[in-house]
């Protein structure tokens, strides 16, 4: 028994590290809903054949936009030697569900359409292989999601549930959520880092 009692367990993010369901577990005990959890920021794996044409540009990084439905990141992606990783992938992958497309573009500061023309101007007997040659080029739906190196789990306890304010299940004002056990998910750069101090403070200063 305890006067207060706060669930500060994470998520299912990294398994090795200690993560398990426990906060979950603690939820669903005292009648709170839980929302389908999900691997959130991870980087994806290629299939094999464009695997093995991407090999040669493992350890390579450039600006791209990437895109899946209505949400797109203009940063850096990073060609590892099992796919597609870096600040643009990771943001993107939080949207992404298996069996939706990915654009992505790694001329994001270019008209190709423009450059093309104006090549068929000044250099008419070029190519699209030549102009590419300078350039990379744009492909989408070549991806499947890893979900074994996620940095956040998307889901978990509804935040509708609980007081913005303290933290607090709004129906057991002594029970508390906080950090990534609770269903809110930031953007890279240290903002899930903030999300947990916060909403510790939060909590911490109401319990």
């Amino acid at each position: 028994t305890c006067e207060s009692l706060v669930i500060a367990t994470g998520g299912l993010s990294i398994p090795t590290m200690g993560a398990t369901a426990f906060g979950y577990r603690v939820a669903e005990q005292f009648g709170l809903k839980v929302l389908p959890t999900r691997a959130g920021l991870v980087p994806f794996t290629l299939q094999p054949e464009l695997k093995e044409q991407l090999a040669p540009l493992s350890g390579i990084s450039c600006p791209v936009d990437v895109q899946c439905h209505d949400q797109h990141f203009r940063e850096p992606m990073l060609v590892t030697h099992r796919g597609l990783s870096g600040p643009a992938m990771l943001q993107i992958s939080s949207f992404w569900e298996p069996g939706d497309s990915l654009a992505i573009n790694l001329l994001p500061a270019c008209n190709i359409r423009d450059d093309l023309l104006g090549l068929r101007k000044t250099r008419p007997q070029s190519t699209i292989a030549n102009y590419l040659t300078q350039h990379f080029a744009t492909f989408d739906n070549f991806l499947k999601c890893v979900r074994k190196t996620a940095e956040v789990t998307l889901g978990d306890v509804d935040t509708r549930q609980l007081s913005s304010k303290t933290m607090a299940v709004l129906e057991r004002p002594n029970l508390y959520f906080i950090g990534e056990v609770v269903d809110v998910t930031g953007h890279l750069g240290g903002h899930n880092f903030q999300w947990a101090w916060a909403s510790g403070v939060a909590a911490g200063n109401s319990a």
